[in-house]
């Protein structure tokens, strides 16, 4: 028998390996620990894809789910807590100038919105459709109370998809809050995918956050507390299948934000968002493939509509998230229970979580949202 199979006489017997789903929370934790295993169950049973339910279910009692359970129960204690969220200091926002991208619908509206009427901050709307910004400017306007003429609002038509559009945005020389929202969905596999629509995303997903940026990086460092928020999505931290344009734009926005992140370190924060479902108007938006036909985009249309409609946040919660996030300086932001389910599982067990993504995929393929 190899040396390092013998048991040692001056050591106790005991299994090489730890058994299978041997618990690693403390008997007087377990009740807080159960506790904490319900309100998983309820956040699965919540989620959009309806494999997780199961799959959690089966895989979720062991090892994986016990380190999970514990580092929950002892992190939970305020006692224990060197730093306490719910406590933490926030930055204050009121009268600081905020710039928004794709303004004029959906997330970025909403964060708009609730920047002005909520928050206080001077507002610049950014968007290729110069009537939506134009008309939200004029309701935010129209329904302020404040007579506080430092409250102003100044709107940019301005597509960020495109380098020599970036001229728009030179006059602006002091900074605090950068949210860079707009973008562009996909439907449509990697096989039926042309090289132009990967063209097409990145240049709106990710280099125009780069472009943006770039652009107002001075103007950010003469900022208070500066911010660049990027919003991505749990198809940057997850791979999602029949959307292979758009992962990969997101993903790469998750790398260009990190290491922005490491780059300014000290001098503006850099802040990354990742919802899931939002309920916007994004797939009546959404890019397809050349392959596909009328019929084909319609049904995927109806399909998003009514999961976003189950499913979905409201923009207004994202939106809350999106704020708190930038006032509590938080790194990322991941929107969504079976958001935040499904990034823990990619961490601690990313084999897995290919098979239930896989098997969620294979369903929608299916039912028709997504075209082989």
């Amino acid at each position: 028998m190899p040396s390092h199979f013998r048991k040692s006489e001056s050591s106790p017997s005991r299994r090489a390996y730890p058994r299978r789903g041997r618990k690693l929370t403390r008997p007087e934790d377990e009740p807080a620990a159960e506790k904490v295993r319900e309100d998983l169950r309820g956040m699965v049973g919540k989620g959009p894809i309806l494999l997780i339910k199961d799959f959690a279910a089966q895989q979720l009692r062991g090892p994986v789910f016990n380190l999970w359970t514990s580092a929950k129960v002892h992190l939970s204690a305020e006692s224990d807590l060197p730093y306490n969220r719910a406590m933490a200091k926030e930055v204050p926002l009121k009268g600081k100038t905020a710039l928004v991208t794709g303004a004029a619908s959906g997330i970025g509206r909403q964060v708009a919105w609730d920047l002005f009427s909520r928050e206080g901050c001077r507002l610049i709307l950014v968007d290729r459709n110069q009537n939506g910004i134009e008309q939200l400017a004029e309701q935010l306007l129209g329904q302020s109370s404040r007579k506080d003429n430092s409250m102003t609002i100044e709107t940019i038509a301005c597509d960020v998809s495109l380098t020599q559009e970036m001229d728009k945005l030179q006059h602006i020389t002091t900074l605090d809050i950068l949210v860079n929202n707009a973008g562009l969905t996909f439907n449509g596999t990697f096989e039926s995918s042309q090289i132009e629509d990967f063209q097409r995303l990145l240049d709106t997903n990710l280099m125009g956050p780069v472009r943006v940026t770039k652009t107002l990086l001075p103007a950010l460092l003469k900022g208070s507390s500066p911010t660049i928020v990027n919003l991505a999505s749990l198809a940057g931290l997850i791979g999602a299948p029949g959307m292979c344009p758009y992962s990969t734009s997101k993903f790469g926005l998750i790398g260009f934000s990190e290491a922005l992140s490491a780059e300014l370190h000290g001098r503006v924060f850099v802040s990354m968002v990742c919802p899931s479902f939002v309920k916007t108007e994004i797939a009546h938006h959404a890019s397809f493939s050349s392959s596909a036909s009328d019929k084909d985009k319609k049904e995927f249309i109806a399909q998003m509509d009514d999961i976003i409609r189950k499913f979905g946040s409201s923009t207004q919660k994202v939106s809350r998230k999106i704020i708190r996030g930038i006032k509590r300086r938080e790194r990322l932001v991941v929107i969504n229970p079976e958001a935040n389910v499904l990034y823990f599982l990619k961490r601690v067990a990313p084999s897995l979580t290919d098979s239930v993504v896989s098997k969620a995929y294979g369903k929608l393929l299916t039912r028709g949202v997504f075209r082989s």
